[in-house]
């Protein structure tokens, strides 16, 4: 008798199944994981971005002097990052976190600004970021602004 039985089948389906199933999973992870990815490498181009501007002395307001930037990072309503110059109000460019994507600090309902300096680029404050996965916080990376300005990441 040729042919395959019934029993054949279904444990051919079954090993499919579950090849299929965690495909998907590592596939779904990889898609997290460079969202996570694209945000940390978004918020340090817009924090490298925010101290050049401030050190070159760009105008931002078209009043023909140079402005002092900063970068206002947000985990208020939605996490987004804004690059303003002057003040807060006037507010230049904003990038939302890609979806799946979180702040861990500034913790929720808080804000966290650091202000440059003109010529020098130095920011008014030391400080760290955290980025993390919504459905996995220990997937995360931690961007910090030292004293000169320099941006470093750590994870990811």
């Amino acid at each position: 008798m040729k042919g395959f039985t019934l029993i054949e089948i279904l444990i051919t389906m079954a090993i499919l199944v579950i090849l299929a199933v965690f495909g998907s999973v590592n596939l779904l992870n990889y898609y997290s994981r460079q969202g996570l990815r694209v945000s940390v490498n978004n918020i340090i181009m817009m924090l490298q971005e925010a101290r050049t501007d401030s050190q070159q002395g760009a105008d931002g307001n078209g009043d023909g002097q140079s402005d002092q930037w900063g970068i206002r990072l947000e985990n208020i309503t939605s996490s987004a990052v804004k690059i303003f110059y002057n003040t807060t109000s006037t507010v230049n460019r904003v990038y939302n976190l890609e979806a799946g994507v979180q702040f861990i600090d500034p913790s929720a309902g808080q804000a966290k600004e650091i202000i440059f300096s003109k010529i020098t680029g130095y920011p008014d404050t030391t400080t760290s970021v955290i980025v993390a996965l919504k459905n996995n916080p220990t997937a995360s990376s931690t961007i910090s602004v030292d004293a000169l300005g320099r941006v470093t990441q750590i994870g990811l």
